[in-house]
């Protein structure tokens, strides 16, 4: 007596993913990337650390091999720094993996006045380092020219920035 209309499942298959290779499998190069949103401000309360744009400094490693390679953009937690991820970043790159991880302008340790509260621009500033690293793999100079596969980005996150990534995600 449903009588609810039914859906036949999909039959086409989803692109496979990429195998990663075993960790350490490529060598691992870096790079410190400044990308510059001129498109939203920073604001803090009390407006100390605020800003007309949004600075994102971003530590960027990856294989040194053939690509293109997926992307991971990791976002740190409050008073966090990619630096505290080194030995993963560089893992996930030594397994193939591109990997970016922006510095936000106000719930890194290198703020002066944490502001929790900025998490809710987060989500934009990961979606923005993700259009600047895809420029960078598309541009006709530079060491990340073809490296970055665009069908298969993932997002990951630790304590706050795991609210950023559900925020990108959702």
């Amino acid at each position: 007596g449903d009588n609810r209309a039914r859906t036949a499942p999909s039959t086409s298959k989803p692109a496979p993913l990429p195998s990663a290779a075993t960790p350490g499998a490529y060598g691992v190069a870096e790079l410190t990337e400044t990308f510059v949103d001129t498109s939203r401000p920073t604001q803090s309360a009390g407006g100390q650390g605020s800003a007309p744009t949004r600075t994102l400094v971003t530590q960027i490693r990856y294989p040194l091999g053939d690509g293109p390679f997926p992307l991971i953009v990791l976002a740190h937690g409050q008073t966090g720094h990619p630096n505290k991820f080194s030995q993963l970043t560089s893992t996930w790159a030594s397994a193939g993996f591109v990997v970016a991880a922006p510095v936000f302008p106000l719930t890194s340790n290198q703020t002066t006045i944490e502001t929790i509260g900025d998490y809710v621009n987060q989500p934009a500033d990961l979606s923005f380092v993700i259009d600047r690293m895809l420029a960078r793999s598309n541009d006709h100079d530079g060491p990340l020219v073809g490296r970055i596969d665009d069908e298969h980005i993932g997002v990951a996150g630790l304590s706050i920035g795991g609210a950023t990534v559900y925020g990108i995600a959702f």
